[in-house]
């Protein structure tokens, strides 16, 4: 049994691991779903070296990960919060600056700009991954005059 758990593990390794990002965050879901703590246990390096990975597809699915993992064995990932709690505000700065740099342009409007500080590392990640909308300072409205017709 010990070997099955060891050939799985590294199975799921190679795959976080794999220069396809769309394996990687199809793999990081999967994790979400997993609740064998012997099988997380070797992958949680792993799962954090994810979430500093260039594409938003992994870096979501990796917060969605830690948040999982917390949730049911918060002893296989203690430094949860703080984890996604850094990659937040880093995306939330570059972000930011992209709102920034196209409010100053004129020629565009932020629809909506989260920036609220949150208490909870619950409510931090349901705001950041709960929906499929969730994208913070880039959704854009160019001013026209049907705008007023959606009133």
């Amino acid at each position: 049994m010990r070997m099955r758990v060891c050939t799985c593990s590294n199975n799921l390794r190679n795959d976080l691991s794999h220069p396809n990002e769309y394996i990687r965050g199809c793999t990081l879901r999967f994790l979400c779903k997993l609740k064998e703590a012997e099988i997380l246990e070797p992958l949680v390096p792993t799962i954090k070296s994810n979430l500093e990975h260039r594409h938003s597809f992994v870096r979501r699915n990796a917060v969605l990960a830690v948040f999982s993992i917390y949730k049911s064995f918060d002893y296989l990932m203690p430094d949860g919060p703080e984890l996604v709690e850094k990659v937040l505000l880093t995306v939330r700065a570059y972000e930011s600056e992209l709102c920034q740099r196209e409010t100053l342009r004129g020629a565009q409007k932020p629809l909506r700009c989260p920036h609220r500080p949150s208490n909870s590392f619950f409510s931090v990640v349901g705001g950041a991954c709960g929906s499929s909308q969730c994208r913070p300072c880039l959704l854009y409205t160019s001013p026209s005059p049907r705008d007023g017709l959606l009133s």
